[in-house]
């Protein structure tokens, strides 16, 4: 009797889902980002008066290299967001090494604990849906 070898049945690709929170997170971090370098590239005084509407006084002295920093920031953060959505996962570790020096400059420019605190959820959360689908990630 002859023994017959078994056959391997491809499997088709596994799909890569986004999920929708996943999305709905990374589409508010597109929007946060580019409207930050729309404030930042119309200029301190809009940028200024915007935080102080906002009961954000620590920050009114971004000048400088200060300024540049925060346009560059926004900037890199937008662009780095895209290659979230195009499964890079060089592109994770940059887009949270943002959120902890966001954390550092808004923590010695006047913030409050709680604002940090809040501001520490959404990369929590970005960094807990990522981590369920890190093998989907190049």
């Amino acid at each position: 009797m002859e023994e017959t070898q078994p056959v391997a049945v491809p499997q088709a690709p596994q799909q890569k889902k986004r999920g929708g929170l996943l999305t709905f997170i990374l589409v508010l971090m597109l929007i946060g980002y580019g409207l930050g370098a729309l404030l930042f590239l119309l200029g301190g005084t809009v940028l200024t008066s915007l935080l102080a509407a906002l009961g954000i006084t620590g920050l009114a002295g971004i000048t400088g290299s200060l300024f540049f920093v925060g346009l560059l920031a926004m900037i890199l953060g937008f662009i780095v967001t895209i290659f979230v959505f195009l499964w890079k996962k060089w592109a994770v570790y940059v887009v949270l090494v943002l959120a902890a020096l966001a954390v550092v400059f808004s923590q010695s420019g006047g913030f409050s604990f709680g604002g940090v605190i809040v501001q520490l959820i959404l990369p929590g959360l970005f960094a807990y849906l990522v981590w369920k689908r890190w093998q989907f990630f190049e």
